[in-house]
């Protein structure tokens, strides 16, 4: 498992040093929209699985001497604690904007809003990825994601911005009652949850299907 981690490490390590520079330009241009990190962060799930297609890892993989289950599980930790990094980094750079860069009206990050971020990322995760263990094919994989992706941000656009789409009484109650009494352990394990029940369909298709 710790050789495929690092495989994944040095396949996209260009790209953490490239997101980490742009997260920083970001305040420097006193822009720090989630949304792009948000998609910047998908990014890595592409390019994880387009290196695998070009160079027909996953095929090699499975020849050898390897559990699949192993295979499917570290590119989760990889994806997971990789998301886990970049949202500590975000907070950091931030926290260190509030003290010395002074960007007046710009709106900084709570440690709610970092939780409240790193759920969404890890639940949008969770989606994608049985997507590229299911469809073999990485062009029509990428298609499915993309197609997906734009129905839930247009859906989630959509609900946020009529005033007559709204969640139940009860159900929206229960929520923020959760939330205050754990802000932080309960999304955590809400995250954690929903990516091992990715991780069981990922594995699932990845087992069921033959490799094409």
């Amino acid at each position: 498992m710790k050789q495929l981690y690092v495989k994944d490490l040095k396949i996209s390590r260009l790209y953490i040093i490239l997101f980490a520079l742009f997260i920083l330009l970001t305040y420097l241009f006193h822009v720090n929209s989630m949304g792009i990190n948000m998609t910047v962060i998908l990014g890595f799930l592409i390019l994880l699985f387009y290196f695998d297609y070009q160079h027909h890892v996953l095929r090699s993989l499975v020849s050898m001497p390897l559990n699949r289950k192993q295979i499917v599980r570290t590119r989760y930790v990889f994806l997971y604690s990789l998301t886990i990094v970049f949202m500590l980094f975000i907070w950091l750079v931030d926290s260190i904007a509030i003290n010395n860069l002074y960007l007046g009206n710009f709106t900084y990050l709570t440690a709610k809003d970092i939780v409240h971020y790193f759920v969404i990322f890890t639940v949008l995760l969770a989606i994608y990825l049985p997507i590229f263990y299911l469809i073999k094919n990485f062009m029509h994989a990428v298609s499915v994601f993309m197609v997906s992706h734009f129905v839930i941000v247009f859906t989630y656009s959509i609900s946020r911005g009529n005033p007559y789409i709204t969640l139940d009484d009860k159900i929206a109650s229960l929520i923020e009652a959760l939330w205050n009494i754990q802000p932080f352990v309960i999304p955590l394990v809400v995250s954690l949850l929903v990516m091992f029940v990715s991780y069981l369909i990922s594995n699932w298709f990845f087992i069921k299907f033959d490799l094409e």
